[in-house]
């Protein structure tokens, strides 16, 4: 028994070395399917793994939030993003990654479907360092990003392959 203790010890040492690795596993920025965020509830956000940015419901007043990215490490909170043309959501009001989109439901009244993609799987979300939303579908495409919009609030964009940069065509020569 004397025999076998230090040898056992010495095979669990490695996994005590392991152990910081799993907590930093866990702030990757994804978000699954199913996950949901509720107005009013403390630490009710998304990070980025970062930690520089956050999805969640931003507090206007008492009873009033609003679906946004926002700088996280700054005492401000500077909102970057904001859902649903600046509509503000009741205290209560959830948010849930779904198959289909991210769907916000009241306390009272209607579910709203936000984003859809009637033809995708949505596999993940995924809240990166940049502060961009990014929903990817089963074939690691990203579907929709909260960055890729013409104007405040959702709306689909076509389909598109993820890239690092974004070429913006040259305008010509300034003089």
């Amino acid at each position: 028994m004397a025999f076998v203790l230090p040898h056992l010890l010495f095979l669990l040492f490695p996994l005590f070395l392991l152990l910081p690795f799993s907590v930093i596993a866990q702030t990757n920025g994804n978000i699954s399917v199913g996950s949901t965020l509720t107005a009013g509830e403390e630490s009710a956000w998304w990070l980025s793994p970062s930690n520089d940015f956050a999805l969640g419901f931003q507090k206007l007043d008492n009873d009033h939030f609003l679906l946004a990215i926002w700088c996280h490490k700054i005492p401000q909170k500077t909102i970057v993003w904001y859902a649903n043309e600046g509509n503000p959501s009741q205290r209560k009001s959830k948010v849930e990654l779904t198959d289909q989109g991210l769907l916000l439901r009241p306390p009272q009244g209607d579910q709203q479907l936000l984003t859809e993609f009637p033809a995708a799987a949505i596999a993940y979300g995924v809240m990166n360092d940049t502060g961009n939303f990014m929903i990817v579908d089963t074939s690691f495409r990203v579907i929709w990003e909260t960055f890729d919009r013409t104007r405040p609030g959702i709306s689909r964009k076509p389909e598109r392959t993820p890239s690092l940069f974004r070429h913006q065509p040259d305008a010509g020569p300034t003089h």
